[in-house]
């Protein structure tokens, strides 16, 4: 459960919120609706499968994602949002710049998310 605590990780689950109710309600900023989105999507996809791992694989809070499995996530999601549907729909577009936020973004979680949890304190009687 710590990791849903990360101080980074629900920071990026707020700025997510805020933004899309403020585009709801309010004015879009261009720049932040075409590349928010695709900044934060590693953060957040790449939390909830370690949370996934911790709690229900592996049961080990000190579990931290291989570099090689966030690379591989960050090249399928630009496959398969800048390559496969925009091949497949003319709803979606291709953007290479989407490409480099999924990159960016994976940086952040590596660095300041997917770090081993502390031990559980044990409770002695």
């Amino acid at each position: 459960m710590e990791l849903l605590r990360n101080k980074y990780f629900v920071g990026s689950i707020q700025i997510f919120t805020i933004f899309h109710l403020q585009q709801d309600f309010f004015a879009t900023i261009p720049f932040w609706s075409n590349y928010l989105d695709d900044l934060l999507c590693m953060p957040i996809l790449l939390s909830g499968i370690l949370f996934v791992q911790r709690r229900f694989a592996n049961d080990s809070h000190s579990l931290i994602l291989p570099v090689s499995h966030i690379l591989f996530s960050v090249f399928f999601i630009s496959i398969l949002f800048e390559g496969i549907l925009p091949a497949l729909s003319t709803k979606y577009t291709r953007d290479l710049y989407d490409i480099l936020a999924y990159a960016i973004g994976g940086l952040f979680y590596t660095v300041l998310i997917n770090l081993p949890a502390a031990k559980p304190e044990k409770i002695s009687v």
